[in-house]
């Protein structure tokens, strides 16, 4: 059968990009790439729908730094997702020119607890107008031995600034799915510098300077002397669903019932985020 591709690309990334054809140059990475390339380290956060965030999900977290050594051939990267109260899993992206100075090749490999490799997947890259996408072949992306060999289609998205990965088990014999796929949608985390305060009779009792970050980042707010103002602060990035573009939420809560006293919305991208009323005042401010 054919296999249908986890992930709808063309949504994501469009337009293939071309590289020019340079028989007697030495390889090189295409500079579009290594120009997207270098907008992809960062912290990365899954969002999450109000219904999955009451049934207690919480996002994942990605953080990918390029790896030294990298050269004009060859960009690395180590992936690190971590999943709220799970171990850390890394992973290892790799982006190597070709000889015939086609699209690049690559490699995507899980790194054990002593961040050491034992088994590597290759990639094959089509460039596109701002980013990428890659996949491995599941025929020899495999793992476990004889009928019980099974093959992993994964791809990789990135346009320049929203990471999408997916990942499909197949069983080899049949080409059927092992399950359903799994895809992952991660957008960029900011983090924010804070300050606050809560009316208390004719006077604000301040909150001490703080910081908070849009992957699900929460902090208990207290004063110089380390007393509460009673209230904690959480931002993250939310799905309002119906194909809308994400949001970002701030929502203030009592410390002690965790009964919710105010939110605010902002686009993912804004440069400062704010609540305002009579009895309790926050500000946020991007910080770069």
């Amino acid at each position: 059968m054919t296999r249908a591709p986890v992930l709808l690309m063309a949504v994501l990334l469009s337009a293939c990009a071309t590289v020019p054809e340079d028989r007697n140059a030495a390889p090189l990475l295409d500079p579009t790439l290594v120009e997207m390339t270098a907008r992809l380290p960062g912290d990365y956060t899954t969002v999450l729908t109000r219904s999955e965030r009451l049934d207690g999900q919480h996002p994942l977290l990605m953080n990918i730094e390029p790896q030294p050594g990298s050269g004009p051939d060859r960009l690395e990267f180590l992936m690190t997702q971590l999943d709220h109260g799970g171990s850390p899993r890394m992973f290892v992206l790799a982006i190597e020119a070709t000889a015939d100075q086609q699209s690049p090749e690559g490699y995507f490999a899980p790194l054990d607890s002593a961040g050491q490799v034992h088994r590597q997947c290759e990639l094959q890259f089509s460039l596109q107008r701002e980013g990428f996408s890659a996949s491995t072949n599941p025929d020899t992306c495999r793992f476990g031995e004889g009928n019980q060999s099974t093959g992993l289609l994964k791809e990789i998205a990135f346009d320049g600034n929203h990471l999408v990965i997916g990942d499909r088990l197949v069983n080899l014999s049949t080409g059927e799915p092992l399950a359903d796929d799994q895809i992952h949608a991660f957008s960029p985390v900011r983090a924010f510098s804070g300050w606050a305060g809560r009316r208390e009779g004719d006077g604000w009792h301040r909150s001490t300077p703080f910081e908070l970050h849009s992957g699900d980042d929460q902090i208990d707010l207290v004063d110089a002397a380390g007393m509460s103002l009673g209230m904690s602060v959480n931002l993250h990035l939310h799905d309002p669903g119906r194909d809308q573009d994400p949001i970002l939420r701030m929502t203030v809560s009592d410390s002690d019932s965790g009964e919710v006293i105010a939110q605010g919305w902002a686009d993912p991208d804004a440069e400062s985020l704010g609540i305002a009323l009579p009895d309790i005042q926050i500000g946020l401010q991007r910080l770069e």
